[in-house]
């Protein structure tokens, strides 16, 4: 009876810790041992598209050697086309990057009207880690790397906010009109 007792004040506990801490159900946090400890490396860039640089989105780096245990790395984009990376460990992103190969997506999308999707920008090959053609490699021989993305390609039309935006006048007080008349 004391066994199942403490089984079920161990479970309760786990499901308290996994509701209400703050980094969700860590095992590590059950087990009582510490963070892992992962070396990474300054990584910032500059992202150019048809030589102007880009100020939305952010730049991704999917580990081409598998994952490492990593949930992303990811660096947004400021108005000026810079960027520095960071990287998610245990729930925390810190500043830099693991050593390895990565493959670079630019994620970057035109301003979606409302709570719709926005749509993509640059061309499908930018957001896809198997048709990219970005890359890079981190070392620990650097203390800082710098990435310069420099790309030509057609922009692809603002799908998204199109309707909402090229609509007459007259056609969107129609529109208001039959609202009204429900």
């Amino acid at each position: 009876m004391a066994v199942l007792l403490v089984l079920v004040g161990v479970s309760a506990w786990g499901c308290y810790v996994w509701v209400t801490g703050e980094n969700g159900f860590d095992i590590r946090r059950f087990a009582m041992v510490g963070e892992r400890q992962i070396d990474v490396y300054a990584v910032d860039g500059e992202v150019f598209f048809n030589d102007e640089p880009v100020s939305v989105g952010h730049v991704a780096a999917i580990p081409v050697n598998g994952r490492n245990g990593l949930t992303r790395v990811i660096g947004p984009i400021t108005d000026g086309g810079t960027f520095e990376f960071y990287t998610e460990v245990d729930g925390k992103l810190i500043k830099g990057v693991p050593t390895g190969e990565y493959k670079l997506l630019l994620k970057v999308s035109h301003p979606s009207p409302g709570l719709g999707q926005p749509s993509p920008m640059l061309p499908p090959e930018y957001y896809d880690p198997a048709t990219t053609p970005l890359s890079m490699t981190v070392s620990a021989d650097q203390d800082k790397h710098h990435v310069v993305i420099k790309e030509q390609g057609e922009l692809l039309p603002d799908v998204a906010g199109q309707n909402a935006r090229t609509r007459s006048n007259e056609e969107q007080q129609t529109d208001k009109a039959a609202e009204t008349e429900e």
